[in-house]
């Protein structure tokens, strides 16, 4: 009778001693994991968009989409335009348009003194009719570009023309004369530099560089993977 007292009193401190060490060892891989997780998210860089002054530039999409593209281009860069006449379309029927990217574009003029004038008649019409206004160059510009002539002046105002509603080229002349554009023109300039533009197009992704553009809509997929995920 005392040998089975005596069994019975050892199984339940052997059980008891179970019960305890899993406590703590539950204890402390939560903690571990808790601590992880945290480390992961203090290295881990959120994306700021102040650092691309996101609120005053233009943008194709939904402001709330899940994906910020930031494009930095030349009007008179022969990547870009290729950019714009293949990848481009893609990304915008398949990401703007759903609501799954919202597109920013920053000028970043590389290629001389008609670089500078396509940026700042960018850089007008933008400020004087609007967002809608200056998608519509971007697209006419990009889609027009030849390798074998850069745009002038007269190129562009035509451009604006014909398809801006309501454009008055005195008055973009006088902004151009007055340098209106000046200030915002140079800023998208130094936040290429502050960010470490080194060509064009250059696109970050929710803050990081994307190193060739061509790699663009494979780093979307896997981002909105991620997104769906989480």
């Amino acid at each position: 009778m005392d040998t089975q007292m005596e069994n019975r009193w050892t199984k339940r401190v052997t059980l008891i001693t179970i019960i305890i060490l899993v406590l703590v060892l539950g204890l402390f891989f939560s903690n571990t994991f808790i601590k992880s997780s945290e480390e992961i998210n203090k290295s881990t860089p959120q994306f700021d968009e102040k650092v691309f002054n996101l609120n005053i530039q233009p943008v194709m999409g939904e402001l709330n989409a899940p994906i910020k593209v930031v494009e930095f281009a030349d009007f008179n860069c022969s990547h870009c335009a290729d950019f714009k006449k293949t990848d481009f379309q893609i990304i915008k029927n398949k990401y703007i348009d759903s609501g799954k990217v919202a597109f920013y574009f920053l000028n970043y003029p590389v290629m001389g003194e008609d670089s500078e004038l396509a940026a700042k008649v960018s850089e007008e019409i933008f400020g004087k009719y609007g967002n809608k206004a200056f998608w519509i160059y971007y697209n006419v510009v990009l889609e027009n570009y030849d390798q074998e002539k850069t745009f002038d002046l007269l190129s562009l105002i035509n451009i604006a023309k014909e398809n801006i509603p309501d454009f008055n080229q005195n008055e973009l002349i006088k902004l151009l004369y007055n340098n209106n554009c000046t200030d915002s023109l140079n800023l998208d300039k130094e936040i290429g530099k502050s960010v470490g533009v080194n060509g064009v197009p250059k696109f970050f992704v929710n803050g990081e560089m994307v190193q060739q553009w061509p790699q663009l809509i494979s780093i979307l997929e896997n981002k909105l993977k991620g997104e769906n995920h989480d």
